[in-house]
């Protein structure tokens, strides 16, 4: 059975990138990609993701809010944050109820797809 994946990435070569990556012949994925939060509510409202992997340097840097909206909407979804280099960092109860896992930018596929298989 096809996971769907939701990418909200502002950069535009890494989330092309992320979807080439998941949309594999090998790959089990249907890929969703979006720039910022403003272009990820409609689709969060109408359908459910199983892994959103979400950017921490969105353009609107809303991502706190956004993984807080995918668990209100969708709690059996899985959020994954993807880390720059200076990572902002969060209390342990944001980071406790906001995402599954983080992964730091720059990070390998087999890195990523490490974190998406525990999930």
């Amino acid at each position: 059975m096809e996971k769907r994946v939701l990418i909200v990435e502002s950069e535009a070569t890494i989330h092309a990138l992320l979807e080439r990556i998941f949309e594999t012949e090998d790959m089990d994925y249907q890929v969703s990609t979006v720039p910022d939060m403003p272009a990820v509510l409609p689709l969060l409202l109408k359908n459910p993701f199983d892994v959103v992997l979400l950017d921490q340097h969105t353009a609107d840097r809303t991502w706190l809010k956004l993984a807080h909206i995918v668990r209100a909407f969708w709690p059996e979804s899985r959020v994954l944050l993807m880390m720059g280099d200076d990572p902002f960092l969060l209390d342990e109860q944001q980071e406790a109820e906001a995402f599954d896992a983080f992964i730091q930018k720059p990070f390998t596929l087999q890195e990523l797809m490490d974190k998406i298989e525990r999930f």
